[in-house]
């Protein structure tokens, strides 16, 4: 049997990091996926003088973040699901704070990706087809982010 000492399998902390969320008071469990997008900016073509030829594609505004939520329906699950659906309902008028936070396998917080007046775009409801079996019942939430907080324990 082979001594892996520090660099063992289980020497990384990351192999089975949980994550949870947190949205402004609403503490989702059971949270199947969690995506963010990165930085990306629009672009625009500008020139650099008078001549058309000297044309550059520069930065021009940056992109809203999207912030993609899937959560199974579970018993007991139902209040925080029901909590992100009244808050899609109220539209962009209501802007939120929240983050996704990834813990170690020692329950500390490794990373936190905060995102700053929030709102959330897009509900996608469960899908039933009567000729394939039950399965888990999946929410997906799309929340537009004004601005993202990166920050690493």
């Amino acid at each position: 049997m082979s001594d892996y000492g520090a660099a063992g399998p289980d020497a990384n902390p990351q192999l089975s990091a949980k994550f949870r969320i947190e949205i402004d008071g609403i503490n989702l469990g059971a949270v199947q996926k969690a995506t963010i997008d990165g930085y990306e900016w629009n672009t625009m073509n500008a020139r650099t003088g008078i001549d058309d030829l000297n044309s550059l594609t520069a930065s021009a505004t940056k992109k809203a973040h999207v912030v993609t939520i899937e959560k199974n329906l579970v018993e007991g699950g139902q209040s925080d699901i029901q909590a992100l659906i009244d808050w899609a309902e109220q539209g962009s008028s209501l802007r939120k704070t929240g983050a996704v936070i990834s813990d170690g396998r020692d329950g500390n917080e490794v990373l936190r990706i905060t995102f700053f007046k929030s709102w959330l775009k897009k509900v996608t409801f469960p899908q039933w087809d009567a000729e394939e079996e039950a399965g888990p019942q999946t929410y997906t939430f799309e929340i537009e982010a004004s601005h993202i907080k990166h920050e690493v324990s």
